[in-house]
């Protein structure tokens, strides 16, 4: 009698890294479509900011990052996967709610509540520069959803990446205003090392992330 033993190779790991409003507003659904076609892949997310996110990359503790442009690194493959911007967010009561569009001068004139740091605190201070504006920083804070919950208790009028809003939009918690003067993009790429080798797996977690990027795109027609 002849005795075969099936070996069953341990599941492979994917891990993804990207900060707390991409976490919650832009990988849910490409994990989702990802695991309906690989079920047997582990996931991994590792939360983090925009310079731990490419260190990890680099040193390979993480297969891939998503990070807001530009990425500069040219080690790194660089996938646009989402494209965005910055719009003004306010309470549903606050004064600005009622307009379909706000310059930022007139935005800088209310308290602010500001990310901490970051992609697009550089590009709002920049911005502030340019239009010789000196906005009065209410609050600092270095969690998107922490910054919009302040935003909607009426402590000041926040900046947000469209995506990131969405949701309290549909609800009636917040109201977004787009910028009638200025347009700060916030796209989101996949990034990795140049020099990795993909699995099978990970080349069909960047095509998810494209096509999700494309079928987002559709739906909501040109920023």
């Amino acid at each position: 009698m002849i005795v075969t033993f099936a070996l069953k190779l341990p599941l492979s790991t994917l891990t993804v890294s990207a900060n707390e409003g991409t976490c919650l507003h832009i990988l849910p659904e490409v994990f989702a479509d990802f695991k309906r076609q690989y079920p047997d892949v582990s996931v991994a997310i590792k939360r983090a900011d925009y310079a731990k996110i490419l260190e990890w990359v680099t040193d390979n503790t993480v297969d891939f990052g998503v990070v807001s442009l530009p990425v500069t690194d040219t080690r790194l493959t660089v996938v646009l996967i989402h494209r965005d911007e910055l719009v003004v967010i306010a309470p549903p009561t606050h004064p600005l709610a009622k307009l379909k569009s706000v310059a930022l001068s007139d935005a800088s004139q209310f308290p602010l509540v500001l990310p901490k740091g970051g992609h697009t605190r550089d590009a709002l201070e920049e911005l502030f520069h340019d239009r010789k504006l000196k906005p009065q920083v209410s609050m600092e804070l270095d969690s998107s959803e922490l910054l919009k919950r302040f935003v909607a208790a009426g402590v000041g009028v926040g900046f947000i990446a469209r995506s990131s809003v969405d949701e309290d939009a549909r609800a009636n918690t917040l109201v977004a205003i787009p910028l009638s003067d200025a347009q700060v993009r916030r796209d989101l790429a996949l990034v990795f090392r140049k020099d990795k080798a993909l699995s099978r797996s990970a080349l069909a977690f960047i095509d998810i992330a494209v096509k999700r990027k494309s079928v987002r795109e559709v739906g909501a027609g040109p920023l």
